[in-house]
């Protein structure tokens, strides 16, 4: 893991210093949420009724640069909470988005890798990582470039509970909205 993160600062580093210069920075904040579609390895499963479903709320504060006018990389942290079992995160992760058009309306893809970080609140003891991918449109309202899209989620986390070490893996179909900055 280590190795990973020396290899994306190395090559973010060259990319911010090539931002300053051309203006090509970015910001934003997003809200998403997550609907379950498969709970894995989940021993809270057993003791619920068939209408539990797992879901999930992020609030996320992410930066990056355009490294071309169509491709993005940024990183990002932010608060996770996971309704079952009662989880919050402070997850890191890298962005990745290319955007198809130029135009006022710009589809585009994003792809997320992180870590589940540090567990919040929480008497657990935990880590995990967190893959996301996705499609969705930026568009502009007054002036502000706001983000809509839909995308596919997935959540490993590996924690200690009362002794037994768990492992439950997620699947979900998320759902974001963002504004850019």
């Amino acid at each position: 893991m280590k190795r990973i993160v020396i290899v994306f600062v190395a090559l973010l580093m060259p990319a911010v210093l090539f931002g300053q210069n051309k203006q090509r920075f970015w910001a934003g904040a997003e809200l998403s949420g997550s609907y379950g579609v498969a709970d894995v390895n989940n021993p809270v499963d057993d003791d619920l009724d068939d209408s539990y479903n797992p879901s999930t709320i992020d609030v996320n504060a992410l930066g990056g640069i355009y490294l071309f006018k169509r491709l993005s990389l940024g990183v990002g942290t932010g608060i996770s909470y996971f309704n079952a079992p009662d989880m919050v995160y402070c997850p890191v992760f890298g962005d990745l988005r290319f955007f198809f058009r130029k135009m006022d309306v710009k589809p585009l893809n994003y792809y997320m890798y992180g870590r589940a970080g540090v567990p919040i609140l929480l008497s657990r003891s935990g880590k995990g990582s967190i893959a996301e991918a996705g499609f969705g449109s930026l568009f502009s309202m007054n002036g502000r470039p706001f983000q809509v899209s839909l995308g596919y989620s997935y959540n490993q986390f590996k924690y200690t509970s009362q002794g037994h070490h768990l492992s439950p893996e997620r699947h979900s179909v998320t759902l974001k909205f963002g504004i850019m900055f």
